[in-house]
């Protein structure tokens, strides 16, 4: 089973680019796909004849990977040069909701939605209907919004334009106080993993995990703390972070069986490597030093997992149950890259 692979695959790869090759490698990433950007959206495929647009993270991982470029290396009026354009237009369109099924609400969160369409990152689909639809707010959509709007500012304004600045950064508190006042709820202890129609979804997923490892975060340290905890007691494994917690009635944790079997499992238990890099992030943000030790450890586990099913590299996902054989694509970019980009964190940490 192959997944169709979105933008944010690629934005997720070149965000680790900067750690393992020099810098025009992970330009040369981004200036592939820069082209593409319509409207503020990048297809779902550029070698697609007739474009799709259903990825409502896609340009946000682009901004995001921007950051990590310039955090690396600054530069800050030749990033803003180069790439301000398309931030301008990416937060415009989300602003201006460009797209009918993806925009912003009144109080600026945003907001993805098309009838048995999945827009964020998990897509499965059975004869055309969503396993998991999350149609909505989805958590981890609204938290890269947030970090977009603070980077975009803070880039802006590093390159001398202030006018993008202040006319931006009205926005951050206003999307911090309604992300909060959204997704977090004290008698959870994590947050919501997507909310529709003022129904929110507590479902404990790996979203909340992206959430809290961001950059920017209107979240505070204990509500992040307790977002973590409730992830590592309920989704943590050796081989990356499960789609759902088992305690779930929808849980599956083994992937087998036809096409369908499958679908039904890969977001609902599944393991995906993809989600360690967030997790060993906000790990090190909220315990720094003190935890090192414990994701250090974590990270050396997956030197066992090269040695198997695909010799030298790692699969796309795994079982949710122990053992957690190896399941998916045999060799997948993401998995890889994401557990570069950890081992990378662990092992160059500075408090």
């Amino acid at each position: 089973m192959v997944r169709q692979h979105y933008p944010s695959n690629f934005c997720l790869f070149a965000g680790i680019v900067p750690f393992v090759k020099p810098p025009k490698s992970c330009i040369n990433v981004l200036d592939t796909y820069l082209p593409y950007l319509k409207n503020g959206f990048f297809p779902d495929g550029i070698n697609q004849k007739e474009p799709t647009y259903n990825s409502a993270d896609a340009p946000l991982w682009f901004i995001w990977t921007i950051m990590k470029y310039f955090r690396k290396f600054n530069h800050a009026t030749e990033i803003w040069e180069k790439y301000g354009k398309a931030i301008r237009e990416i937060l415009n369109t989300y602003k201006n909701s460009g797209l009918k099924y993806i925009g912003t609400t009144r109080e600026g969160l945003v907001y993805a939605q098309k009838d048995n369409l999945p827009l964020t990152w998990m897509n499965a689909l059975i004869d055309g209907k969503a396993v998991v639809q999350r149609d909505g707010m989805p958590v981890e959509i609204n938290a890269l919004w947030y970090n977009s709007l603070c980077f975009a500012v803070e880039l802006a304004g590093l390159a001398g334009d202030q006018s993008f600045a202040d006319q931006w950064k009205g926005m951050i508190k206003k999307v911090g106080d309604a992300f909060v006042k959204t997704f977090w709820n004290e008698g959870h202890e994590h947050l919501a993993d997507f909310v529709k129609d003022g129904r929110p979804d507590w479902s404990v997923r790996p979203n909340m995990v992206i959430a809290i490892a961001m950059e920017y975060s209107p979240l505070s340290k204990e509500q992040k703390q307790s977002v973590l905890s409730v992830a590592e007691q309920a989704l943590l494994t050796k081989r990356g972070l499960r789609t759902l917690s088992p305690e779930h009635l929808r849980y599956k944790g083994v992937v087998e069986g036809g096409q369908n079997e499958r679908e039904l499992a890969i977001h609902q238990g599944a393991v995906w490597p993809w989600l360690i890099q967030f997790f060993v992030e906000a790990y090190l943000k909220i315990h720094k030093k003190s935890g090192l030790a414990f994701v250090k450890k974590l990270m050396d586990g997956f030197e066992d997992d090269i040695t198997e099913h695909c010799i030298g590299t790692m699969s796309e996902m795994y079982n949710g149950n122990p053992p957690h054989k190896a399941k998916g694509a045999i060799s997948q970019a993401w998995s890889v890259a994401s557990v570069v980009y950890a081992t990378h964190l662990v092992q160059n940490y500075k408090e």
